[in-house]
């Protein structure tokens, strides 16, 4: 998901007038009609990268952290992307990638922690848009636990993943 919400905003933010051919996901799984413009697009991003953070943890095995590390610059190569054509809006979300792959996740986790909130807890708008948030994350949720039910009883070497991006991880 966050490879998808990098490449929501690499769109809406028009870095890329060949972009339609660069990008990797074309049947993405984002389905919010609220983000129209890119301040919006990198917001629901930094959301990704402290869920991103959060997921991957300490709790990952090395060996799970290196594949994902892979598929992430592989993806980097086959976009195009390298030093010469980058915005720094763009470096800036891909360097929190990198560091969060390499571990390196403190100040984002920092950052997040800092947040000044929006709503006020106790007040009715942040009443609705929790409820925005849940009813949102139902159809991904219902996803996974598919995904758990058909992967039961199987061995992490027993599973097969398509390789999604073409690019030279090196």
């Amino acid at each position: 998901m966050t490879i998808e919400w990098l490449e929501k905003c690499i769109e809406m933010a028009g870095y890329y007038p060949d972009w339609k051919q660069r990008k990797q996901i074309h049947n993405t799984n984002i389905k919010r009609q609220d983000i129209d413009c890119i301040g919006k697009a990198e917001k629901a991003l930094s959301n990704k990268l402290v869920t991103f953070v959060r997921t991957v943890g300490e709790t990952v095995p090395p060996f799970l952290r290196e594949e994902l590390k892979e598929k992430f610059y592989q993806w980097i190569d086959a976009t195009g992307i390298n030093a010469k054509n980058c915005p720094k809006r763009l470096a800036f979300f891909l360097l929190g990638v990198h560091e969060i792959l390499e571990g390196k996740d403190a100040k984002i986790e920092r950052d997040s922690e800092n947040k000044k909130r929006n709503l006020d807890p106790e007040s009715q708008e942040y009443d609705k848009e929790l409820n925005r948030i849940f009813a949102y994350i139902q159809a991904p949720l219902q996803k996974e636990r598919n995904e758990v039910i058909s992967l039961e009883g199987k061995r992490w070497d027993n599973i097969s993943i398509e390789n999604q991006f073409e690019g030279d991880a090196n």
